[in-house]
Parts: C-alpha cells; sequence; structure tokens
C-alpha cells in the first residue's frame, strides 16, 4: 500500500496517532467489518512497527517477490489472501 506507507514512513517505527479532528466514527463501521478489525487488532495490535515489518518480510509473498535491486514490486492480492487463508483457515 504506497500510499499509507508514503503518508507515515517519516513517523519511522513510532505509533500512528489520530488527529484530533479526524472525522471516524466506529459508529460508522458495520458489524462485520468491526468484527474483521477486532480480530486482527487481536491478533497484531500488541506488535511494534519494527516487529510487523519483520513479520511481512519472513512471509512467503514478501520473499517470493522481493528483489534487492527493484523498488515498487506489487506481490499479487491472490498470493497474499492464499498465503493469510492458509494460516488462518475460517
Amino acid at each position: 500500500m504506497p500510499d499509507v506507507y508514503h503518508e507515515y514512513k517519516a513517523g519511522g517505527s513510532s505509533s500512528i496517532e489520530l488527529a484530533h479532528d479526524d472525522p471516524f466514527e466506529w459508529a460508522d463501521v458495520d458489524d462485520d467489518t468491526a468484527e474483521f478489525l477486532g480480530m486482527i487488532w487481536n491478533t497484531y495490535g500488541g506488535f511494534s512497527a519494527g516487529r510487523l515489518r519483520s513479520m511481512t518480510h519472513d512471509e512467503a509473498p514478501w520473499r517470493t517477490h522481493f528483489r534487492d535491486d527493484e523498488r515498487h514490486i506489487v506481490i499479487p492480492q491472490a498470493e497474499i489472501e492464499k498465503y493469510f487463508a492458509s494460516r488462518h483457515p475460517s
């Protein structure tokens, strides 16, 4: 997600804080999405940014596509879905 990366990269491994004027409201989130976000938070919320980065770089989709001399390589969505479906079957 290059847009997200570029938006927050200056913060390094610091936490991302919501702006006080951020319009986000949990009441606007549908139940399925809220449940999904809760599952993600419960699984990964305790990890630092550095740890999350290390975890992703140890996973097959990233390792398969990484090229030391190349940037902006897109990992196909289908590969990401297949990888995580095999790790967290429904």
